[in-house]
C-alpha cells in the first residue's frame, strides 16, 4: 500500500538517498526537513501518514518530536538506527508516536511492511484509546445513575426495582 512520508533527518544526502527508495517502491515524500520545528509545520500542512526519523532525533522520551506528532497531529513514527549501533529496547519502547525501527540499509519491501505495520498498529492504537474513553464516561454515567437509584431506595422506601421503573419513567 502506498503511503505519503515526512522524512526528519539532519543529513541530507540520507534524507534523498531514503526519500528515493520509498518513491521507487511507490510512497509518496510530502515533507522532507532537517529541523524538528519544520517537521510539525509540515506535519500540520500535510498530514503524512508516518514519518521516519533517525533514533538520535526520535528517541527523546515524552516531550521529543513522535510523541509531538503523535498527539498534536496523530502521526507515527519510524526511527532509523545506526549501522552497527543497538538502539536500546527501553527508550523505544518508553517513547511515545515510535512504532517501528529500522536501518538506512533495509531493503525496499521489508521498509514497506515496517511502514505499514507502524500504520496500522498506531491507527489500532488509537482506536482502543477511544473505546477507552467512552467506556469511561458510561461507567461514570452508570455510577450516577446508581447513586440515584440509592437515594430513591431509601428515601421513597422502594425496591431497586420499582426505583430504577420511577427513574426510567421521569426520564422520558
Amino acid at each position: 500500500m502506498t503511503r505519503s512520508v515526512l522524512l526528519v533527518d539532519p543529513i541530507g544526502d540520507r534524507r534523498v538517498r531514503l526519500a528515493t527508495r520509498l518513491q521507487e517502491f511507490g510512497h509518496a515524500i510530502v515533507g522532507s526537513t532537517s529541523e524538528e520545528e519544520e517537521a510539525i509545520r509540515l506535519a500540520t500542512a500535510t498530514s503524512p501518514d508516518v514519518t521516519i526519523m533517525p533514533a538520535a532525533l526520535g528517541l527523546r522520551g515524552k516531550g521529543g518530536l513522535p510523541g509531538r506528532l503523535c498527539s498534536a497531529h496523530r502521526v507515527p513514527s519510524v526511527v532509523i538506527a545506526e549501522e552497527g549501533s543497538a538502539v536500546p529496547d527501553e527508550a523505544v519502547a518508553d517513547t511515545p508516536g515510535v512504532m517501528g525501527v529500522m536501518t538506512e540499509s533495509i531493503d525496499a519491501g521489508t521498509l514497506s511492511a515496517i511502514l505499514e505495520v507502524a500504520v496500522r498498529r498506531f491507527r489500532d492504537l488509537h482506536a482502543l484509546q477511544g473505546e477507552v474513553e467512552q467506556l469511561r464516561q458510561t461507567l461514570e454515567a452508570r455510577k450516577v445513575i446508581e447513586r440515584a437509584k440509592g437515594f430513591l431506595m431509601e428515601a421513597g422506601r422502594l425496591t431497586e426495582r420499582e426505583a430504577y421503573a420511577r427513574m426510567r419513567r421521569k426520564s422520558m
